[in-house]
């Protein structure tokens, strides 16, 4: 048996961008974003996969790359895997856009019209984002968001028939109480072991056990309650959002929460790359039972990268102790425009020249012969006649956390077309935005994090008002002639507008894709237009 168990493909590779492969040969493209991930059994609800081997990296490769869009239930496997990868403040995300886009009012998720996995499935996650035990170590608050900063929970269940409590205060864990249900050893990890603790029983017994690291290990009697008490919680208190170059203040607070003072301990705080941290080392002296100390750190973060988030990680080592927190902020990669401001507004009327009415400079050039339409709403639109379109120089729109795109337009030809275009070719929605007409002229939005078709017909061979909006949960709204259409959803992300590339309309970034009918007034406004609004876009933006 074992000779023949050998021979078996062990199912896990690692691929050439780091990804773990879904097939046996390596054909996974970076760009697929598809919402199954099912090649990730072996992460959850598996275990042939531990955080930190290079298999967890590549899972984690291969998350990313699939992105956190998808219905209910993928949203649900995705709460499951950055919970088993440790990743607590990104399985909360993912509970999150779950809770916001694809559960109805009854609660029930929706696939739609409904889907029970995706309700067993984010209950799941919550747990994993509280109690793991599929190493064969009951392994408490592993993955605890940084938004559930105070908190506890009582009740859970672990492998090898053992109850579990735990309550956590500013992040660090206070207590974790187990309760076995059968007699023999026991293993608990937590992070807060690993620096000063207290271990008893129901009666106020100590309790001694043996510490390898962050894990303890006992011989436990049934029906027994052992608490585990932090006596040096260590937490890390960082602004919610960061922008590239503008330093913060990160302060790491020591708190004696036991009855014994706290030895005096180095602490160090630990930045991302390309960022810078002053001064390299503080020192606190001891704390007193029941007192606190606080040591603080200026944080400069180096330039933009293109992440959207960062993690600060914090080290406290004292004599016979040490102590642990990190925490996560959201990264602006660039500055947002004004909440409210119109960044762009044309109204074709003559020549090769459209002025940008918004004031930001954003002219744009007719490319191709410039004739009009004077059958447009204005009176004035310019002809796309498949070899015309408008194009910015380059230009960045900034951090757009909320917009609304609107324009006058008269949709014919076929294929892809192109409406507004600020993004790379091939991009899945992560850097620009563009909004364009699919072969079966039904409407698509590619930004913020997604690719989405919204589910509307246009309609062609007339100028049509065209509206659509993106608010700050990433959610989606098309109108049509001042008439709400459809709906999708986005990430809270918001769309990153940070390279400089041209602004344009009836092509895309390469001059391809090409609109064919006309374009009258045109505007991109840094907010959500309320539906009322929407009527009357004009009037906001010129």
């Amino acid at each position: 048996m074992s000779a023949a168990l050998a021979k078996l493909d062990p199912g896990l590779r690692i691929g050439s961008w780091g990804q773990l492969q879904e097939w046996k040969s390596d054909w996974d493209s970076k760009t697929d974003t598809h919402r199954h991930v099912s090649h990730l059994y072996a992460l959850h609800p598996g275990n042939q996969i531990t955080p930190g081997t290079p298999e967890a990296e590549a899972a984690k490769v291969s998350l990313t790359a699939r992105g956190d869009g998808g219905t209910g239930w993928s949203k649900a496997w995705k709460i499951n895997f950055w919970a088993r990868l440790l990743d607590g403040d990104h399985a909360h995300k993912m509970l999150a856009e779950q809770l916001k886009a694809s559960t109805l009012d009854n609660l029930w998720d929706t696939h739609p019209p409904f889907q029970i996995d995706g309700n067993f499935g984010a209950t799941s996650g919550i747990a994993e984002m509280l109690v793991q035990s599929q190493h064969d170590v009951v392994h408490v608050l592993p993955a605890l968001p940084s938004a559930w900063r105070d908190g506890s929970v009582s009740g859970l269940r672990a492998r090898g028939d053992v109850t579990v409590d735990a309550a956590w205060k500013d992040g660090a864990p206070a207590t974790v109480t187990v309760r076995p249900g059968k007699t023999g050893p026991i293993k608990v990890r937590s992070p807060f072991i690993a620096g000063r603790y207290r271990v008893h029983d129901e009666q106020g017994h100590e309790v001694g056990p043996h510490r390898d690291g962050d894990t303890l290990s006992w011989n436990a009697r049934a029906g027994k309650a052992y608490t585990i008490q932090n006596e040096a919680a260590v937490a890390l208190k960082t602004p919610a959002t960061a922008r590239p170059g503008t330093a913060f203040e990160a302060q790491v607070m020591v708190t004696a929460t036991g009855r014994r003072a706290v030895p005096a301990a180095a602490v160090t705080l630990t930045v991302p790359q390309g960022w810078t941290v002053e001064p390299a080392t503080r020192h606190l002296v001891a704390v007193a039972p029941g007192e606190r100390r606080t040591a603080a750190f200026t944080v400069t973060p180096g330039p933009a990268d293109g992440s959207r988030r960062a993690v600060l990680s914090t080290a406290v080592t004292g004599d016979s102790w040490k102590g642990a927190a990190s925490a996560v902020l959201a990264l602006e990669p660039c500055a947002p425009p004004e909440s409210g401001s119109v960044l762009v507004a044309w109204d074709p009327q003559e020549g090769s020249t459209v002025a940008d009415a918004s004031g930001n400079g954003r002219n744009a050039t007719v490319t191709g012969a410039a004739a009009y339409d004077a059958t447009a709403p204005s009176g004035s639109g310019l002809v796309l006649d498949g070899t015309t379109y408008l194009t910015t120089a380059d230009t960045t729109l900034g951090l757009v956390r909320e917009a609304t795109f609107a324009a006058e337009v008269k949709i014919a030809g076929s294929g892809y077309r192109r409406l507004f275009d600020s993004q790379r070719s091939g991009d899945p929605g992560t850097d620009g935005v563009l909004l364009d007409v699919t072969p079966s002229n039904t409407l698509r939005f590619i930004g913020a994090g997604v690719n989405v078709t919204l589910n509307t017909t246009l309609p062609t061979g007339r100028w049509i008002d065209l509206v659509v909006t993106l608010d700050r949960t990433g959610a989606l709204t098309a109108y049509v002639d001042g008439e709400r259409k459809a709906t999708g959803q986005a990430t809270s992300d918001g769309i990153t507008g940070c390279t400089s590339r041209p602004l344009r309309f009836g092509a895309d970034q390469g001059g391809g894709q090409r609109l064919t009918g006309g374009l009258d007034r045109a505007a991109i406004i840094a907010r959500t237009l309320t539906a009322e609004e929407v009527k009357n876009w004009r009037q906001l933006a010129f």
